[in-house]
């Protein structure tokens, strides 16, 4: 469902340039990532499927809102490119190693995914944020990134 949502935002945020709708479309697909995973883990809903597309929907949403963005903010760019080569290289590094076990998203994946959300968020509602600003946010989710990579990295080589 939070895929539904790329279209929308893009539209709202390049095109329409209206920064409050799609600050909501931004907080929806934030809400929908929470709300599905709860719901999914309470009513013993989790499936290997599940395991799979969640992590595509929140790096497909993820580097829509970030391209968007990095469209107005050049900070963001090095974000974006960030993002790319670390999903990139988790994802070869996953197949070439044939792993064949789906695990389910750790902490460091979710604590990236709320610091990307704070700094999108923040981007999109302030869309005049001054470049120092922008850069200190940028940085942050870059840092978080890192973190994310090296800890998923060393994650996947100990899955059988």
């Amino acid at each position: 469902m939070r895929i539904c949502l790329i279209p929308i935002f893009i539209w709202l945020y390049c095109f329409q340039e209206d920064f409050i709708m799609s600050g909501v479309v931004i907080v929806i697909a934030s809400m929908m990532d929470v709300l599905d995973g709860y719901i999914a883990r309470k009513f013993n809903m989790v499936t290997k499927l599940g395991k799979v597309l969640d992590p595509v929907a929140d790096k497909l949403t993820q580097v829509s809102f970030v391209g968007c963005l990095s469209v107005r903010f050049i900070s963001m760019r090095v974000l974006l490119s960030i993002q790319i080569i670390k999903e990139l290289i988790l994802l070869l590094f996953y197949l070439f190693t044939k792993k064949t076990s789906v695990k389910s998203a750790q902490w460091y994946g979710k604590a990236c995914t709320f610091v990307l959300f704070v700094v999108t968020i923040v981007h999109v509602i302030f869309p005049f944020l001054s470049a120092p600003i922008s850069w200190a946010l940028s940085m942050t989710g870059v840092a978080f990134a890192l973190l994310s990579f090296v800890m998923y990295f060393r994650f996947i080589a100990t899955i059988e």
